[in-house]
Order: structure tokens, then C-alpha cells, then sequence
């Protein structure tokens, strides 16, 4: 098969083994009489952020730290200057407080303590672990607050409530929502191997390096779900939805997409991901919580030159070749 088909294919069953995996997973936690906030800052962040984690996996386990770590610089860089952007044309909204007081922090922390990690050359299975832990312990207390929040706010914890139920298939029953969850998995395995090998055919077919295939390529494939996700929610007009989603995103692709992979498989750093692409993700990560902490929002103008801006990083991304 040649690799564009390889491509497209891997693609095609990374997202839909993502949704079939959020959606049955969801279902079951909501037959479980597992919280909304249980359900969203873990079922749907991990399910949106699959596809990253087992194109990773699949990457490492194949000894292609250029696509895992590439993978994952992409991602987080097309989610601000692209999904972010599109969705904000479309809707822009004032970010809440509970992400300027917490998320974004953390974000720009773990943005920082990545760069820290991987500026020794490698992610070793210690880097790994401690980022596993230090998102363990994220969720533990964002599941906290949000539950404190949801009983002071009873008409929000109703409104989250009902829009979970629209989404999602709330009469799903549980053998069929397993069901889902069991071919969601095995679809995003193997469209992660699929999608791995057309990446690296591709490359050689070209003449570019692997590098440039994974922080193109590959990530804007695997950002699908955010950018699915992100722009239903402004066409319905839910802004903080929107970027509450990236900023998630963005910490989940970090701990867990260079984590979960560095504990199965040391990752060596690519020097020029550290200095192009490491820089770029610092800079778009710091304009965008500069602007959400100056306008407590990102104006639609921000978002037309962060849409400008991607243009102009894959151009670079090419010509550098």
C-alpha cells in the first residue's frame, strides 16, 4: 500500500477508534453513577488524547523517537494555532476562572518542565514516571475542586449534566458500551501502527526527515478529535468548553503522550526539535495564557494571526528540508 493511503487509512481508524472509545467509555461511567466531572477530566480528556498516546506507543515500541516526540511537539502547536484559532473565528468566549486560577498554571509548568526533561537529549523511564505522577496527582485534586464547585453550583452541575446526555448515548447499555470501548482501543492500536508506518514511508519517499512528517503530518491527524470536538462546541457557542479542551489537551499529550511511551522505551530528542519546535510550542503556549490573562479571552484578531502563524511554522517546517 503506498504511504499516503497508509496515511489516510491510519488516520480514518484513529479517529474513529477515538470516538467509539469516548463514547462507550462514557456510557459505562455514566451507568456506574460515576460524577460529570469524574467523567469529563478523565474519560473524555484521556479518550480525546488516545490517539496521540498510541500513535507514541506504537512509535517507541518501534524505536522512532522522531514520530513520538515530534508527534506531540505538533500536536500541542496545531491545538493553539489551529484548533484554537478555528474554533475562536468561529465563537470566541471569556475564559473561566477555575483555568486561569489552575489550568493554565499548570500548563505553562508542564510546558516548562518538558523542555526541562528533554533538553539532556532524552526522556529517560524516570521522566516518565514522574510525569505519569505528577498528572495522577493533577487529576486528583481538578476532580476536587470541580466537585466543590459543581455543589455551590447546582444549575452549572445540571447544565454539564444534560449536555453529557446529548452528546453522548445515554441509552447505551453496558455490554454495548464495553463493546465500544473494547474496538475503540483495538481500532487506535492498529491505526496507530498503520498510521506509524505510512508516516515513515512517506518520509523516505519524500526525502524529509521523520521529524518533519510527525510535527506535520502526523500531528494534525491525531489533533482530529480536539478539532472535532472544539469546533461543536463554538458552533454552540460553548467558548470555555473550547479551551478548557486545548489546555487539557495540551497537559495530557505531555504527561501522558511522552510519559506513558518513556516508560516502555527511552526516547531520544531529536537537536532539532530543541532548537525550532520546543521554542515554538513555548512561545504559542506563552501568547496564548498571556492573552487569556489581558483579555480573559482570545480576540477573534488573535486567533486570524495564530491561524497565519501555522501557515507560516509548516512552511518553515518544509523549506528547512
Amino acid at each position: 500500500m503506498v504511504p499516503s493511503l497508509l496515511l489516510m487509512s491510519g488516520l480514518a481508524l484513529l479517529y474513529f477508534g477515538g470516538e467509539a472509545l469516548v463514547r462507550g467509555a462514557v456510557s459505562v461511567a455514566r451507568q456506574l453513577g460515576v460524577s460529570v466531572v469524574v467523567v469529563s477530566l478523565t474519560v473524555v480528556a484521556v479518550g480525546t488524547s488516545a490517539p496521540e498516546i498510541l500513535v507514541n506507543i506504537s512509535a517507541a515500541m518501534d524505536e522512532l523517537p522522531d514520530i513520538a516526540v515530534g508527534n506531540i511537539l505538533g500536536s500541542n502547536i496545531s491545538n493553539m494555532l489551529l484548533v484554537l484559532a478555528v474554533s475562536t473565528v468561529i465563537w470566541p468566549g471569556e475564559v473561566s476562572r477555575g483555568l486561569l486560577r489552575r489550568d493554565i498554571p499548570l500548563l505553562l509548568t508542564v510546558t516548562i518542565l518538558f523542555i526541562l526533561l528533554a533538553w539532556d537529549g532524552h526522556f529517560s523511564a524516570v521522566d516518565g514516571a514522574g510525569m505519569v505522577a505528577l498528572l495522577v496527582v493533577y487529576v486528583f485534586f481538578a476532580i476536587k475542586q470541580e466537585r466543590a464547585a459543581m455543589r455551590q453550583n447546582k444549575a452549572k452541575a445540571a447544565v454539564l449534566e444534560e449536555e453529557l446526555a446529548t452528546e453522548f448515548d445515554g441509552e447505551m447499555s453496558m455490554m454495548r458500551g464495553a463493546l465500544y470501548v473494547l474496538g475503540g482501543i483495538v481500532t487506535l492500536a492498529i491505526g496507530a501502527e498503520v498510521l506509524v508506518r505510512g508516516a515513515v514511508e512517506l518520509a523516505a519517499m519524500m526525502g524529509v526527515p521523520e521529524r518533519v512528517v510527525a510535527v506535520t503530518i502526523v500531528a494534525i491527524g491525531s489533533s482530529a478529535p480536539e478539532l472535532a470536538t472544539c469546533v461543536a462546541a463554538a458552533i454552540k457557542r460553548h467558548a470555555d468548553v473550547v479551551v478548557g479542551n486545548i489546555v487539557g489537551s495540551h497537559i495530557f499529550n505531555i504527561l501522558l503522550g511522552i510519559g506513558v511511551p518513556a516508560l516502555i522505551f527511552p526516547l531520544d530528542v531529536n537537536p532539532a526539535f530543541l532548537h525550532f519546535d520546543m521554542w515554538v510550542m513555548a512561545g504559542v503556549t506563552l501568547l496564548f495564557a498571556a492573552c487569556c490573562y489581558a483579555f480573559k479571552m482570545l480576540p477573534r484578531i488573535c486567533a486570524v494571526l495564530f491561524l497565519f502563524g501555522y501557515v507560516a511554522y509548516l512552511v518553515a517546517q518544509y523549506l528547512s528540508v
